[in-house]
């Protein structure tokens, strides 16, 4: 900038961002830190997040503390109430572990690229019902996008068709009618999103998921959990789950397969509200904007 001051912007809290940030007004620089969902959580019944070890918990404190800006995805990821699932910390969100951090927030979307996604199928041409994108070889990683849920639901559904983009499963009992495909380039996933007509992201926690998005650009009808910016993103597009729950997931899945051919919503009208709402261009121009903002203290 024009005061030969280095900004420095970080993909999220946590050991890497600590010793810029820590010295940046010593070394001459200033911080951005787009917050992305683990820095902003805490959850120890599937050890994930920051702040349930000491030291993620420390470093991602003083990270935010001494940064000049926080971007998190998604405005949630400040601070909200949790209810999607029982659990210890009630309150998830930046603020609801650093209650006294008064760096100024600035939240910035993630951006989809037209070239890379769009729809390319009806939904009546599509045949599989129901894919997910989440490991399977991690247990902890697979329960927190929610793996279990689909997993018990296509054993009892054999006549649904199930599709997972994601490692090899580890522990899991997978039934004839659930396909696992890993290792997908971006047009490879594309196809698949394509085949498919419900996504479904149960994820305990969220920043703001990558694949809704691409699912949904693709022309998937969208199921998420109440968590972070998943409604924020589905809006009247899909179905909500409210609650961690098997026997609810199965009835929202069942209920947008007879839905579709009824929906006042078409594959191309939910394609569009994700390039509409979360650009790549609104994310370059809001990502500017806190840059000049930083520029200008």
């Amino acid at each position: 900038n024009r005061r030969n001051e280095t900004i420095w912007v970080h993909q999220s809290a946590g050991h890497a961002s600590l010793i810029p940030c820590l010295f940046g007004h010593f070394l001459g620089h200033k911080n951005i830190i787009i917050a992305i969902g683990t820095d902003s959580a805490c959850f120890p019944e599937i050890d994930y997040g920051n702040y349930r070890k000491w030291s993620t918990r420390l470093s991602t404190r003083i990270s935010f503390k001494r940064a000049d800006l926080i971007c998190p995805v998604h405005e949630s990821m400040e601070c909200y109430d949790y209810d999607y699932w029982d659990v210890r910390h009630k309150k998830q969100g930046i603020k609801a572990f650093i209650p006294e951090l008064k760096t100024p927030f600035f939240p910035i979307h993630n951006g989809f690229d037209r070239n890379l996604w769009g729809v390319d199928q009806k939904w009546s041409e599509r045949k599989i019902d129901v894919m997910c994108v989440f490991s399977l070889g991690v247990k902890n990683r697979s329960v927190l996008k929610g793996a279990d849920l689909i997993i018990s639901i296509a054993q009892r559904n054999p006549s649904l068709r199930f599709r997972i983009i994601g490692e090899a499963p580890a522990d899991f009992d997978l039934p004839e009618n659930c396909e696992v495909i890993s290792n997908c380039d971006q047009q490879e996933l594309r196809r698949h999103y394509n085949e498919a007509k419900l996504f479904v992201q149960a994820s305990i926690t969220e920043g703001f998921p990558n694949t809704l998005c691409e699912a949904m650009a693709c022309g998937c009808f969208p199921i998420g959990s109440n968590v972070t910016a998943i409604p924020a993103i589905i809006q009247e597009y899909g179905f909500i789950l409210n609650y961690r729950d098997e026997t609810q997931l199965k009835a929202l899945i069942i209920k947008a397969l007879s839905f579709l051919s009824d929906s006042k919503h078409s594959e191309n009208d939910i394609s569009n509200s994700i390039f509409h709402r979360y650009s790549l261009q609104k994310r370059k121009d809001n990502l500017i904007w806190a840059i000049q903002q930083v520029e200008a203290e």
